[in-house]
């Protein structure tokens, strides 16, 4: 099992006992406020996505957990991975809003982008995010990804609508963002 660690968060695996706590986080109203997607979805059904998700070579699923308590605290996919084109899509959600705003979102989408880069050898990672979700917008850029365009008014959630912005970093944007202190590892063990 790949171990991806860094300073604060480490991203491992996505396991079967972590259906429960997404299946939570996506029922969570101000997370579901974020993510825009009211869609009721049954702790069953999360995991019939994770058991078709891990055999699928064009995606890889990552539990974001914390150092100190190795607590899981979210998740993100690498997926849609396209090898011809050096390409890939990237989502991630932190769990609980007790843990949002202390750069644990930023700290794992900086190890998901080494695993993307350094790893996979991609030279495209490319997210989508609503307009309303600001702080989302805001770790993105802080990880370096760039707004490319925005698909106008894709979304009516909550009474307004919501831009759709496609964000993305290429393998440029990676080698100039990098902090050169900043080192994780990649290591196979058990957690």
């Amino acid at each position: 099992m790949m171990i991806i660690q860094g300073v604060s968060v480490f991203l491992r695996p996505i396991r079967q006992p972590d259906m429960k706590r997404i299946h939570q986080a996506i029922h969570h109203e101000q997370i579901v406020s974020l993510i825009g997607k009211p869609d009721s979805i049954s702790q069953r059904e999360v995991t019939k996505h994770y058991k078709l998700h891990i055999k699928n070579p064009t995606r890889h699923d990552f539990g974001i957990c914390l150092v100190k308590t190795r607590k899981v605290i979210g998740d993100l996919s690498i997926f849609q991975i396209d090898a011809e084109s050096k390409k890939a899509q990237f989502r991630i959600m932190i769990h609980d809003p007790a843990f949002f705003n202390q750069g644990y979102g930023t700290e794992a989408t900086l190890l998901a982008q080494e695993f993307v880069f350094q790893k996979l050898v991609l030279n495209r990672l490319e997210l989508n995010v609503f307009s309303h979700n600001r702080p989302g917008i805001r770790m993105c850029e802080k990880a370096g990804f760039k707004k490319e365009g925005c698909l106008r008014q894709a979304l009516y959630f909550n009474h307004q609508y919501s831009d759709d912005v496609l964000m993305g970093m290429i393998r440029v944007d990676y080698n100039d963002s990098r902090p050169e202190s900043w080192m994780p590892t990649f290591t196979t063990a058990s957690t």
